[in-house]
């Protein structure tokens, strides 16, 4: 065989021997990473339009302002539920969450306040952030309950400190252990998507549902500009998915949002339907490990995470 044929055919032996093992290869690199699934493992009959986990009990108020109590003797919500009876002006808050110390955290648009609500009967409600007006300046990095809020609404917790959207003073605020507040996210401004956002120098016009991740990641979903997520560094990455109920982290750091029928998973740039259901999602929580808590208007199901 002449030199140059020789060498040709020498070459084409050696790209059909390592052609399967450029597939295999190219199949590892497009191979979608695997995202956790879903068990449901308790059923109760009560819904909710906002749902808080906490570490004795798991606790839901519906669209009418009835709100209940589940306990958690074994870190499982039971099917024995005891009704919760809030003051009346606190109609059907669109905020709530349990205080380290057990408490009720609960938002009251009315009124410009968030309220500190004991569980046990007669509840004790007191002031926990907010004087009852809306007036600027709105009292940054002062005792949260002399300041301002306007309008309060979705509610989170993470060890001592407590996040609240404020729609309308359009931002999120932190409320800090010995009970200072201050804004970490939003401008206060309307306005289009900067092409470079810092958690200040970012529109937050219609902040709503709340959630923040045991690294202290906070996600917030914006009626208007989808799911904005604040990492550390000030580094800040946006989901555009608007229509969103509630958001709640896993503990494998994906981020998950109640839109609809359907549980969606995001993380970076991926995103994925989780679940599929039948009736629209109220509210979601987690406890930022093996479970989440999906409402509808009707009932409450626990749902047990499958890592994969």
């Amino acid at each position: 065989m002449p030199p140059a044929r020789h060498a040709l055919a020498t070459a084409l032996r050696r790209v059909a021997a390592t052609a399967p093992v450029l597939a295999l290869v190219a199949g590892c690199l497009s191979r979608e990473p695997a995202w956790p699934t879903f068990t449901v493992v308790d059923t109760m009959e009560a819904g909710a339009s906002q749902l808080a986990i906490g570490t004795a009990f798991l606790a839901g108020v519906d669209g009418a302002g009835h709100a209940w109590l589940a306990e958690r003797p074994d870190g499982v919500a039971s099917a024995s539920i005891r009704p919760l009876t809030l003051p009346a002006r606190l109609g059907a808050p669109p905020g709530l969450a349990v205080a380290p110390d057990g408490s009720l955290l609960i938002s009251d648009p009315g009124h410009h306040r968030v309220w500190r609500v004991s569980p046990g009967q007669p509840a004790i409600t007191t002031v926990f952030a907010g004087s009852g007006t809306d007036f600027q300046p709105i009292g940054d990095r002062a005792r949260a309950v002399g300041a301002q809020l306007s309008r309060p609404a979705a509610l989170a917790t993470l060890g001592g400190d407590t996040w609240l959207a404020d729609p309308g003073f359009r931002r999120v605020r932190r409320i800090d252990a010995e009970g200072r507040i201050d804004t970490v996210l939003g401008s206060g401004l309307k306005g289009a998507w900067p092409d470079q956002p810092t958690p200040l120098r970012l529109p937050l016009p219609e902040p709503g549902a709340l959630a923040v991740a045991p690294d202290a990641r906070l996600a917030v979903a914006d009626g208007r500009h989808g799911v904005v997520v604040s990492g550390p560094g000030d580094r800040i990455a946006r989901w555009p998915e608007t229509g969103i109920s509630g958001l709640a982290w896993l503990g494998d750091g994906t981020l998950v949002a109640a839109r609809g029928l359907a549980i969606i998973g995001w993380r970076g740039g991926g995103t994925k339907v989780l679940l599929d259901g039948v009736e629209p999602i109220t509210a979601l929580c987690g406890d930022g490990g093996e479970s989440l808590w999906c409402a509808t208007a009707a009932r409450t199901v626990r749902l047990r995470v499958n890592q994969p």
